[in-house]
């Protein structure tokens, strides 16, 4: 945003040079991008916009820095005189606050150079007088101002007022013809300016042709409002209109920053074009609070290591506009500035009183370690674990974006301010993109196995979720891949240390259960209609961080070695694997160790069948087991194969 170098000076002749400028805000406010002639490029911030978008904002700033506190000019309204006009909001929403003022002007046509200087050093092009100090009271102050020429706004429908200015939603149809003469139909969300016969400007963005102001003008109407920051920003990209005005209300202006500006309009037009103000109106249904902060002195040092006087932090937040009272041997009670809306809490004060102390006298320290909350540095270190398991089980890590173009889901997030169509909602899933990824890489590869760890959203209720999940995709050309999908899951909890995970049958999917609690699925489908499957899950890790990787009870490692049967079987197709696991689960007691899936087939020449082997690991504590005891436990666990499933022992 581009500052005046004279207008500053004028206001706090002691801001010194534009060297020393640079350098003051630079180290204690916003980086100064560049200096040309008597301009400089300050990088106002987003949240300082309604105190510091302006050369008297900046001027405080520089002030407060050098120790020097900058007065503002009191603000005269005067009274109201609502008899010639009447303003009515009607969408309080829209707009909290809106002053009219008539005023009568005797000389309308050229401003003086020290109003034309200012505009141009600040990249605005001067117009005529009227329109000019509109430009050049936003400038001083932060508050975009607009004027219409009182003769072309249209008599009011009420008999107290000549004049009536509506603050409305346009109507369906609704056309406009804007300053720079482009004619465009407006849409029912865009908040108009508008009398009896229609709109007469499109609010907090672009004035209309119809009640313009020019050389001839003798009357005015001045307008200084405030509108919702929403709205505007929201209108302004809908119709493709960016003006100083639109940018400015797009960063939540104060309401009191109005009356400040049209103050200071009043002023320079009863100066510079003898101006007589007829009518004042003010309608400001909800007034803004300033608010009080508790401000503790011991907290302030323990929080920045800085060793200060209670006396003195009182005084630095008085450079600043704020006021401040002792309310104890290490308490103030500050009282915010209305304009500072950046400053809700004690460490945006504690931020603004280490920013006038100056952080380069703070001393270097080591920390003593992580600023991270315990519970931070775990889920932190849990995730980055999980993603070496996943990598030393030969997957491959992926990053996408966290937004779609589209809904894909039925809880999804719709962004209120996309950066792009494309990225207008939050992902409710990684599985989209994931399977997307699948295809991008089968141009290239037979198989793919990749993972994402990434956030999810979704609304619950009025509130949004963020989650943390991993999804996983495995696929192969020509080749199921689910029970590789299984088999990499199963190790990745074995690694984790979690155990009481559970896979649990549902219709085409595999649920997956922590202490009986649903954490994810499993499930393969076709991919994209090619005939190759995909088999994809997806896990939330924010379920598992708090178990995973806790300390584990080693047992003693038995001397007495194991035995290994194999035993293939042919069951229907239809039996899911699951299915069969859910029975042998019950075997695996006693010295039956483990029963466990070593190969898997089916195909045309199996019929309606498929072929499954499974592998037995039994062993004993006390001694070695004999052929015969093992050819027992196999015995056994085979009749359940066959009773439960009717398999064929091959």
């Amino acid at each position: 945003m581009k500052f005046s170098y004279k207008l500053l000076k004028k206001i706090y002749p002691g801001v010194g040079s534009k060297k020393e400028i640079t350098t003051d805000l630079t180290m204690g406010l916003f980086e100064v991008d560049d200096v040309l002639s008597d301009s400089l490029d300050i990088k106002v911030l987003p949240n300082r916009f309604s105190d510091a978008a302006s050369h008297y904002g900046i001027a405080r700033e520089l002030g407060a820095l050098k120790g020097k506190k900058i007065v503002f000019p009191k603000e005269d309204l005067g009274q109201d005189l609502g008899d010639k006009l009447k303003v009515e909001i009607k969408d309080k929403k829209g707009c909290f606050r809106y002053i009219g003022v008539v005023m009568e002007v005797e000389n309308s046509e050229s401003s003086p150079a020290y109003i034309k200087e200012v505009l141009e050093d600040c990249g605005l092009r001067p117009i005529n007088l009227v329109v000019d100090v509109m430009n050049y009271a936003m400038l001083l102050t932060g508050q975009p101002m607009h004027a219409f020429d009182y003769e072309k706004v249209a008599k009011g429908g009420r008999k107290l007022a000549e004049k009536e200015i509506i603050v409305r939603r346009a109507k369906k149809g609704e056309k406009i013809e804007t300053l720079d003469g482009k004619k465009m139909e407006l849409g029912e969300d865009v908040l108009v300016i508008a009398d009896v016969d229609g709109p007469l400007a499109i609010a907090g963005i672009k004035g209309g042709k119809r009640a313009e102001v020019n050389e001839k003008t003798k009357k005015i109407i001045i307008e200084a409002a405030s509108f919702n920051q929403e709205v505007i920003y929201k209108v302004a990209k809908k119709i493709g209109i960016t003006t100083d005005a639109s940018i400015r209300f797009s960063h939540n202006l104060s309401s009191e920053l109005a009356s400040f500006g049209m103050s200071e309009a009043i002023k320079i037009l009863k100066k510079e074009a003898k101006g007589k103000e007829g009518v004042i109106l003010d309608v400001y249904p909800k007034k803004e609070k300033k608010k009080e902060i508790i401000f503790d002195l011991e907290k302030f040092k323990n929080f920045t290591g800085i060793d200060i006087s209670l006396a003195e932090i009182s005084k630095k937040l008085e450079l600043l506009g704020f006021s401040a009272r002792k309310k104890s041997a290490h308490i103030l009670g500050v009282t915010t500035l209305v304009f500072r809306n950046d400053v809700e809490n004690f460490i945006d004060l504690a931020e603004e009183v280490v920013r006038l102390y100056g952080i380069y006298k703070i001393e270097k320290q080591p920390l003593e370690k992580m600023i991270l909350s315990e519970k931070e540095e775990k889920i932190i270190s849990f995730k980055e674990e999980a993603k070496d398991i996943l990598s030393g089980l030969g997957l491959d890590e992926v990053y996408n974006y966290s937004f779609y173009g589209k809904n894909v889901g039925e809880n999804f997030v719709e962004l209120a301010n996309p950066a792009a169509e494309d990225k207008r909602f939050l992902r409710e899933s990684l599985l989209a993109l994931l399977r997307k990824n699948v295809l991008d890489n089968f141009r290239f590869f037979s198989e793919v196995k990749i993972f994402e760890v990434g956030k999810v959203f979704s609304w619950d209720k009025n509130e949004i979720l963020e989650k943390t999940n991993l999804g996983i995709a495995v696929a192969a050309k020509k080749a199921s891949v689910f029970f590789k999908m299984k088999g990499i899951l199963e190790e990745f909890f074995r690694k984790i240390g979690v155990a009481e995970v559970e896979f649990k049958e549902e219709k085409e999917e595999l649920l997956v259960l922590y202490e009986g609690n649903k954490i994810g699925r499993v499930f393969e489908e076709n991919l994209n209609g090619s005939g190759e499957k995909v088999s994809l899950a997806e896990i939330c890790l924010d379920n598992l961080s708090g178990s995973a990787f806790s300390l584990k009870k080693f047992e003693e490692i038995v001397k007495y070695p194991s035995v290994v049967r194999d035993v293939s079987f042919l069951v229907d197709d239809s039996i899911r694997a699951e299915k069969i696991f859910g029975v042998l689960k019950k075997e695996e007691k006693g010295e039956v160790k483990s029963i466990s899936l070593i190969d898997f087939y089916e195909g045309k020449n199996l019929g309606n069948k498929k072929s499954m082997t499974l592998r037995i690991n039994m062993q004993s504590g006390k001694r070695s087991l004999t052929d015969e005891e093992a050819g027992e436990m196999v015995k056994k666990i085979v009749e359940v194969l066959k009773s439960n499933f009717r398999a064929e022992i091959r």
